[in-house]
This record gives structure tokens, sequence and C-alpha cells, in this order.
């Protein structure tokens, strides 16, 4: 084996009569069947089961009575990765417009939307023979986008729905004698998804704090001297420090040896560069899985002075001071996030935003609001049913520009010609973001369902076969996570299930 791969710390995970320890790494000269771009929870969630750890039903009992039926034809001695996901998923209702992401949901969280517990209707058998070589390539620690919010926001869903297979949160709680609740921090979250990794065995799999720089298109063999062995030694704990994934594929900075590689095998379409501390690594694959979210470059106003170091589109706490006035744009809850951390700070916030608080698609209006009294509070300040003297809310109106002295002009966006110049000291524009595909081919990075707009969770998600995850018209490349629309991990892991029974027919 080129690795030695850690203990399965998993508790409810069966071996069918293989030890862990023995089983090797899948990296075999520098070329994967599968390399996925972005190491958020779905990506880890797809890790997890290209890592040879394939679900079986266990158990009918919770189900909905048509998909219990539907199982009960099908063989029994066969994953869920084997079975006929396009029928088992047929005709369940959810949260979701992706049909298999209700399957794997059905089966994990029976009843979920019920208020139940009950128990996943899934056991994990670890095999290392059904292993799939892959790579999840990211630019932060395992989590993604998770790490990047600030510590004292909570997780909109409730943690049981953050549950990623086998080692739920709350184990990774429990761990660390934390206080069980309905709701935690990002942080918490954020941490957990890193820890998952360690637990779980899959650490070797994984390349972060590394840009994926360019992905070539191939269809003639390449020679390289890229590649590698390195014999990791994985840490039991769980913190990481920056970049000690990504030294898998870096062994020089560790001391790992080079070993020049053979022509690449036919049937690898992809020819993968990988920058990491100001090294480039180039590798191979059969199939690529982007996952990397939507976050990568914020959605801008479009407007004079935007461009100024004061307008800010990610929020910073640290430009945020005490007895100053900021302004923020946007209606959704990372603008609600802002607007409370800032007023808790003793920042004054004037609050700029397009739509009517009657508007339905307003976030507010979608969700119980009883049930997170943080946003019930920002929401009561938007409407006017509740005031502040550190709050002024401009609905229905949009911000026209900025000047260097940080003063800005809002109207109103249905013609009104009063114009209210306002003096801040920081603005942030906070209405979302588009993904950032610019390491693709130029014939490949308009992959939205109008392919004239950059790639959108809502707006203008990738095209997907809605059961393989597969991208319509482009052989071999797939797409999960919000970059398809599925913007809550509850779902978006579905993607996971989709792609790797997709790989397992594929490759089998």
């Amino acid at each position: 084996p080129l690795f030695r791969s850690r203990a399965n710390t998993s508790p409810h995970l069966t071996q069918d009569g293989v030890d862990s320890m023995a089983a090797g790494s899948p990296l075999v000269n520098g070329c994967y069947d599968v390399v996925v771009i972005g190491n958020g929870p779905n990506a880890i969630c797809l890790s997890f089961i290209l890592s040879g750890n394939w679900p079986y039903i266990a158990g009918t009992k919770h189900l909905d009575l048509n998909l219990r039926l539907k199982l009960e034809n099908e063989p029994k001695n066969k994953s869920v990765l084997e079975l006929n996901l396009d029928n088992l998923s047929q005709d369940l209702e959810g949260r979701s417009d992706k049909p298999i992401g209700l399957l794997f949901d059905s089966l994990l969280r029976p009843e979920a939307d019920l208020g139940s517990a009950f128990d996943s209707c899934l056991e994990w058998r670890h095999t290392p023979a059904n292993q799939i070589s892959h790579l999840v390539i990211g630019d932060a620690a395992p989590g993604g986008s998770w790490n990047q919010y600030p510590a004292d926001v909570q997780a909109l869903s409730p943690a049981s729905w953050l549950d990623l297979p086998e080692y739920s949160f709350s184990s990774w709680l429990a761990m660390r004698q934390g206080k069980e609740d309905d709701r935690h921090s990002l942080k918490d979250i954020a941490c957990y998804y890193q820890d998952y990794v360690h637990q779980t065995g899959i650490a070797e799999n994984f390349s972060n704090f590394s840009t994926v720089t360019n992905v070539h298109s191939i269809s003639t063999p390449v020679i390289t001297d890229c590649c590698f062995l390195y014999d990791a030694e994985w840490s039991n704990e769980c913190s990481m420090s920056d970049g000690e994934f990504a030294d898998l594929l870096f062994p020089e900075e560790k001391g790992g040896a080079l070993v020049k590689s053979n022509p690449t095998p036919s049937g690898y379409d992809f020819k993968i560069a990988i920058s990491h501390k100001n090294s480039t690594k180039t590798i191979f694959a059969k199939n690529v899985v982007l996952a990397t979210g939507v976050s990568g470059f914020p959605e801008k106003l479009g407007i004079e002075g935007e461009n100024l170091p004061f307008v800010h589109h990610r929020f910073k706490t640290e430009v945020v001071v005490a007895g100053e006035t900021i302004l923020v744009v946007g209606s959704g809850l990372c603008a609600a996030d802002a607007i409370r951390v800032a007023m808790n700070r003793g920042c004054s916030v004037v609050h700029v935003f397009r739509k009517r608080v009657s508007d339905p698609r307003l976030i507010f209006n979608e969700i119980p609001l009883q049930n997170y009294p943080e946003y019930e509070t920002i929401f009561k300040l938007m409407r006017g049913k509740s005031t502040s003297p550190r709050y002024k809310a401009f609905a229905g109106h949009r911000v026209g520009s900025v000047t260097e002295t940080k003063v800005c002009k809002v109207s109103g966006i249905n013609g009104e010609k009063a114009v209210t110049e306002v003096e801040v000291s920081a603005v942030f524009v906070l209405i979302g973001g588009n993904a950032d595909l610019g390491f693709l081919p130029d014939g490949l990075r308009q992959l939205g369902r109008d392919p004239g707009k950059p790639v959108n969770s809502r707006k203008n998600p990738i095209g997907v076969d809605v059961q393989t995850y597969r991208v319509q018209n482009v052989p071999n490349l797939f797409a999960i996570g919000p970059l398809v629309g599925d913007t809550f991990v509850r779902f978006g892991i579905g993607g996971a299930l989709g792609v790797a029974s997709a790989l397992v027919k594929k490759l089998n």
C-alpha cells in the first residue's frame, strides 16, 4: 500500500472481514478515477462513500409505505448504490426538487420533517475492495465555506440535519462533552466537518489549502513527472494546522520521495493543475466532480464607487467599530447576521434592500421565525414592528452610488425621485454570490441553465441529470451541492449518493 490508513473509529461501521489498517490509499501514479473540486460537506460525504463505505438497507419500519414496498422488490444483498435509484426515488415528496436527495434523506432521517428522531434505515459496510480512487481538493480546511462564518452565528438547520453518515454531530459533541441542543454555532459545525475526515479515516484522500488552477480535457497520453509516493501518518487530533493534508500532494515539503510516472493511460479525460504554497502539481482523472459552492464571486451592485476600499462584499467583523454607522445591502440571512453582529458591537446600521417586507420570496417569510429568535428580531426591525435608535430600514430601495467621502445615495426602486444621502464608515454588499469556475476551459465555464449568466444556486444552477448529477452534455463531469441548487446539507449530500451510484455502475 502507498499509505497506512488509520483505523476506523466509527462505532457502527461494519467490516467485511478485512482490517481497514491493511487498506492502502487508492493513489496510483497521480491518476484517479475521480477528482472532487471543493471540500465542503457534500464533497466529504462523497469521499466517505468512494472510500469503500457502502450503504445497505438495515430496516424499513419507519419509511414511507410506497418506498417500503419498492425496497421489498429489490435484491436484499445489494448496496443501495447498486439498486435502481430512479425507481426508488419516484413520487417522494419533501423540501427538495432532487429525487435522490429526498431518497437519501428518507433513508438517513426517516420522517425528519415530522420531528421524528428514528434511527437511520441504513447500515454502512466498509469494504476496501470497493474503494474508488479519488482526491478531494479544497482551498480551505474540510468543510469549505462553513469555515468562513462568524463564530457567534448559529446554523439555520437543526444539528441532526447537518449530519454526515455514520459519525453524527451529536457523537462529535459527546466526545467534547458539549451541550446537546437543536441549533449550534457555525463554528461548531465547521469543526465537526474538519474532524469527520479524521474520525472516518478518509483524510488521506484530501488535499486542503490547495487551489485548482486549470482543468483541461485531454484525449492523448501525456508524460508527467509530478507523481509521487508519500507515506503519511495521520493524527487523531481534532484540530488541523493549515495545510496539514495538502502535504499529501506536495511531499517534498515534508521529505516525501518523488517518483517519475509512466505515460498517462487511456481513459483519463482530465488533466488538472493544483497550486499549493507556490508549488504546482499535475494529476489526471477519469471523472471530475464540481463541489465548489457558489461563494467564489460575491454578487455586485454595479454602481459607481463600489470598488472603493471601504465597500466590502463579505462581512468583516474587524472593520465594525462601536459608535460608527455602517450600511448593509441585502435581505438574506447573511445580511441579517451582519446587522445583528454590528448592533451587538455598538454600531448603528442603515439597511437597504430592494424587496418589500411582504414579498413571499423574502427568506423571513419562508421560515418559521418562532424557531429563530435572532432573525425574528431583525425582521421586526425591517417591518417597523419594533424600533431601535441604531437601526434604519430602507425597504424597496437601492444604493445608487458611493462617494470617496463615504456618502451613499439611496433611492426607491419604483422611480421615486427623492434621494437620501447617508454618511457611513463602511458598506457591506451582501446579496449572494456566483460560482467561480475560472479553472475550467472557456467552453465549460457557462454551465448554468442560462449559459449567458454566471452560475448561481437560486437563479442559474448548473443543469444536471437528477439521478446521476452528470452535467448535461459534458461526459464524465458531475456537479453537486449549491452549484445545482442544493443549498441545504440535508439534501445536498444526496448528490454524493447519486454520483457514487453512477460511478459504481459505470466502473463495474
